[in-house]
């Protein structure tokens, strides 16, 4: 029985080089990229925090607030925040670009939502336009059916827009990354309502 010898030549030998560099190199990159989307890395937490968002986190759903000028009573307070837990759950989110330096960071984010406002503003020029609908007995006009009417429409609105949102990091003196609040503009685009 003859026994089986390999013979190493160039090629072979070339050959498992590149198959062994090509490994180390695919096990860099993705080292690299488990190590930059970490929970605690700028992106990790950014991610972190849209998750809260479409989990309805009780912190964040606690600072929905109705930001157009109407006065809700306690029941058309609780639709509108309904309406934006709804668009939270369903919210959609792209990282678009990220700048990581050493002491600072910064993620932007594509939102896509339902257009809120646009419903509210088309609502309102209606109610402007028809005021003569929304009267009472005594002929004024009945602030709550006003308001319930534009929730209704919010409720039904279908188009969808997009926001650019930035959200800034910044280390503490613990080195560890920090989220700054976001302003009240991005937290309306994210409500759809900006």
């Amino acid at each position: 029985m003859k026994k089986f010898k390999l013979k190493w030549n160039k090629k072979r030998i070339l050959l498992v080089s590149i198959i062994f560099l090509s490994l180390l190199i695919i096990g860099i990159i993705i080292g690299f990229i488990k190590n930059r989307v970490t929970a605690t890395s700028p992106i990790g937490m950014t991610e972190s925090y849209f998750e809260k968002i479409q989990k309805e986190d009780k912190f964040i759903t606690s600072k929905i607030t109705y930001p157009f000028s109407d006065n809700l009573n306690a029941y058309q307070e609780q639709r509108y925040k309904e309406m934006v837990k709804k668009q939270y759950r369903n919210i959609h989110y792209t990282i678009l670009e990220e700048y990581v330096g050493d002491v600072d960071s910064n993620i932007t984010i594509q939102v896509t939502v339902i257009d809120l406002k646009d419903a509210y503003e088309k609502a309102n020029s209606y109610v402007f336009a028809h005021k003569d609908k929304f009267v009472n007995e005594k002929g004024d006009v009945d602030e709550a059916e006003v308001i319930n009417y534009k929730l209704e429409q919010m409720e039904k609105a279908k188009d969808t827009v997009d926001y650019s949102i930035v959200i800034n990091y910044y280390k503490n003196d613990r080195g560890q990354w920090v989220m700054t609040d976001l302003s009240s503009s991005s937290l309306e685009k994210i409500a759809g309502v900006f």
